[in-house]
């Protein structure tokens, strides 16, 4: 199949760079002066999905980014499945780092790691080596603020998201919502009801009753029907604010009728009874298949899904799972959470680097410069891309694979590490059916509990009872949801053995961390 050609003016792209305080011709200063090649060792996972292509420099992608730069990279690349593991542990020895290190959510404060003298302050690194960032910085001062620690010093670049798209949601099967005679479902009700229609109807029509109504792609993208209860389990932090008080959704009440919630639709075999193990891989397998009703991870994969489907086309361009939005839950709340714009993970620069002011120089380039984004969206000229009368426009192929697929062949698309996202870009590489549904969605986003950095007082507690308070919480939850452990029975216990594990102790932090934000926006 042909693809036809998509493109964006010259002019347009030089107004998208300009609004995000990106500049080009950067190579020639990356290497001025150095007697020697410029090499860094940089440490990422292996790719957000298994489509995705690990870091490597026999891609051409990379080679590019090489080129424009003038730096070398030497990849240290790790499985994304064990990345965290082998990313504390390394951290934890504190020996033989990489010069660059993407560190991801959920492995603990920047400035934990910053006040053991394993990462270093780069404010002086990016005044004279970041001519992008610091730009960028100086459009966007709400951004340096996130990044900015207690002490004043910024640890880590973080990754820069666009906050009104890539929520994650539920996407139904058209074909089968068609086959069992039913709408797109508005409450949660209405959703148990299809999925039970998707249970027993045959709605694949091969006459088994192989089908699985709903198939969250990884475990934790179940959450999204957590914001049917009022809960912010999806994408962040989960707290809810209510008169300027802060509460932790685990130990709500209706945290408690999620749970319930979850419980029957895994009793009834609505949910997917491998759900627990699931991951992007064999959920694609399981919708190639047609096995699949529902399924919940971020939206822009429903042209994923639906080219994976066997009624869809390889390009995507034949939209099967649908972007329908949110259920209304059973106090009538209904939203999506807007994402964080800056945050969740950030390229440090370690205290074992060599030449930091290399390593800044690579990280601005990679983060904000026009060559570095242009290669990411729009891959390498000649070979995916040619420039026409002073237009980008993608080359046309007879292979019968998408545009975004094209570029994550040769390395480009999104790269695995803290980059730029930019709107027009992702709309290019995207089947032209997707962005519409996303903008009538706009409507039901709400702001997230907002990101403030932590002092050493309030890592240090957080620290303290992260561990068995987090891990405690993780193995209930599944646990009531399969059944293992009986909620009506359990949920007293449940509530006491968090408090004695500390849950009152996040929550005061997350106070102060609240208040803190209120004095800073003027709020009361």
């Amino acid at each position: 199949m042909k693809r036809s050609n998509l493109w964006i003016t010259a002019s347009a792209v030089v107004v998208l760079m300009g609004i995000f305080g990106i500049t080009n011709g950067y190579s020639a200063s990356m290497a001025e002066g150095a007697a020697e090649t410029p090499t860094l060792t940089v440490m990422v996972n292996s790719g957000a999905a298994a489509h995705h292509r690990p870091a490597s420099n026999d891609l051409p992608a990379y080679q590019a980014l090489e080129e424009k730069s003038g730096i070398h990279v030497e990849w240290n690349v790790i499985e994304t499945s064990n990345y965290r593991e082998v990313l504390r542990a390394r951290l934890a020895a504190g020996i033989d780092l990489p010069d660059v290190i993407d560190l991801p959510s959920g492995i603990g404060d920047v400035y934990n790691y910053a006040l053991d003298g394993l990462v270093i302050p780069l404010n002086d690194l990016i005044a004279e080596h970041a001519p992008n960032l610091s730009r960028w910085f100086e459009e966007y001062p709400i951004h340096k603020a996130s990044m900015t620690s207690p002490d004043g010093e910024i640890y880590a670049i973080n990754h820069f998201v666009l906050p009104n798209t890539l929520s994650k949601n539920l996407m139904h099967n058209m074909l089968w919502l068609e086959a069992v005679g039913m709408d797109t479902p508005e409450t949660t009700d209405d959703f148990v009801d299809l999925l039970t229609a998707f249970r027993d109807g045959d709605p694949n029509g091969n006459g088994e009753r192989d089908e699985i109504p709903l198939v969250p792609t990884g475990k934790s993208d179940i959450n999204i029907i957590g914001n049917a209860f009022g809960l912010h389990l999806a994408m962040y932090l989960p707290y809810t604010v209510t008169d300027g008080a802060v509460s932790w959704d685990y130990e709500s009440d209706r945290y408690r009728e999620y749970l319930e919630y979850m419980n029957l639709l895994y009793r009834e075999q609505l949910l997917d009874q491998e759900y627990l193990t699931n991951n992007s891989g064999t959920t694609l397998e399981k919708v190639g298949n047609d096995r699949v009703g529902t399924v919940s991870f971020w939206s822009t994969w429903a042209f994923v899904f639906s080219r994976s489907h066997p009624h869809g086309t390889p390009d995507g361009e034949t939209p099967i799972f649908n972007v329908p939005p949110p259920l209304i839950g059973p106090h009538g709340d209904q939203y999506f959470e807007r994402r964080i714009l800056s945050g969740g993970r950030g390229l440090v620069i370690t205290r074992d680097a060599k030449r930091p002011d290399w390593a800044m120089r690579w990280i601005d380039f990679v983060r904000n410069s026009e060559e570095a984004i242009t290669i990411q969206n729009w891959g390498v000229e000649g070979l995916t891309y040619r420039v026409v009368d002073g237009k980008k426009e993608f080359i046309p192929t007879d292979e019968d694979i998408s545009l975004n697929e094209r570029l994550l062949q040769i390395g480009a698309g999104q790269p695995p590490y803290p980059h730029l996202q930019v709107k027009q870009a992702w709309i290019n590489r995207f089947p032209g059916w997707i962005f519409p549904l996303d903008e009538k969605l706009q409507h039901y986003y709400i702001e997230p509990f907002p990101p403030i950095a932590s002092t050493k007082e309030e890592i240090d507690t957080i620290d303290a009872v992260r561990g068995d308070l987090v891990t405690y919480y993780n193995e209930m939850k599944d646990k009531f949801i399969v059944g293992q452990e009986s909620i009506d029975e359990k949920w007293d216990e449940y509530l006491q053995t968090v408090a004695r594990l500390g849950s009152d102790q996040f929550v005061q932090v997350y106070q102060q961390k609240y208040d803190r934000y209120l004095d800073i926006v003027g709020g009361n």
